[in-house]
């Protein structure tokens, strides 16, 4: 099997079948992807005039592997011929062309029927109906996960950064649906200041509240502060009350649960 892949767009553009491999078969597949591509149409008598090492007369850089079809006197006479520039490989290394080899063993791994089929007939058809869907829908990695045939066409940036824009959106919009609820970050400590007395029977009503001066991110202990001022009252500290990374408030927070009387009689 021939295939010609674009390096750059990563699009399949023409393939054949056959049971050899000679320069002939390079030579039908190459003019098949010149006509695909509309690159015959560059071939002008202007063009082909100019000399082999004029920077202006190539018109397509062809990157070979280095089988005999490949190297071929015959092959690359007609290279020249049609103002296309040659460039191989390094011999037994694979990686050194790692686009084909990785366009091939996809074509294998995610159509693997196609090992099964044994009628080169059948086989170029099948191929045919895969390359339409390998260009048209099945979203590339190496691109962007765009398709070879929206890369080719100019088409990838305009949709990655679309794609960009639309993940900037959504993550905003959880934002802005988290942040009217969000309470104190998690992490920040309160520390609470009883700035009078409060007797055990009013630390257990709802109007204890009015007797507390909250302020955040304070670092005074509560021992301290009631050794050396204790006409203050108490101070404790809080972490932010509510659900942490692993499940649950903390032993911190639960222990400020207990009411404010048992405090008062520590003291």
């Amino acid at each position: 099997m021939f295939a010609i892949e674009d390096m750059v767009s990563r699009r399949w553009i023409s393939t054949l079948v056959s049971p050899e491999e000679t320069s002939t078969q390079v030579r039908v597949v190459f003019d098949q992807a010149l006509i695909t591509e509309g690159l015959d149409a560059l071939l002008t008598d202007e063009r082909l005039d100019l000399d082999l090492d004029d920077p202006q007369r190539p018109i397509l850089l062809a990157v070979l592997d280095n089988g005999p079809a490949m190297t071929s006197g015959d092959t690359k006479a007609y290279m020249a011929a049609l103002a296309i520039t040659q460039h191989h490989g390094r011999p037994h290394t694979p990686t050194g062309q790692a686009w084909i080899e990785s366009f091939f063993g996809h074509i294998k791994g995610e159509w693997p029927h196609l090992n099964t089929i044994t009628d080169p007939v059948e086989l170029e058809t099948e191929l045919n109906r895969i390359r339409i869907e390998y260009n048209e829908i099945r979203l590339h990695e190496a691109i962007g996960y765009v398709t070879p045939n929206d890369e080719h066409h100019g088409q990838g940036e305009r949709i990655r950064q679309a794609r960009r824009q639309g993940l900037e959106r959504a993550r905003q919009r959880r934002l802005n649906h988290k942040l009217p609820n969000q309470q104190q970050p998690r992490g920040d400590t309160m520390t609470w200041f009883i700035t009078k007395p409060i007797s055990a029977e009013e630390s257990e009503t709802p109007q204890f509240a009015t007797a507390l001066n909250c302020n955040i991110g304070g670092s005074t202990s509560p021992d301290s502060l009631t050794e050396e001022a204790p006409d203050q009252g108490l101070c404790f500290h809080l972490p932010h009350y509510g659900s942490h990374r692993h499940g649950g408030p903390s032993n911190a927070v639960r222990r400020t649960r207990r009411p404010l009387a048992s405090y008062l009689s520590s003291a």
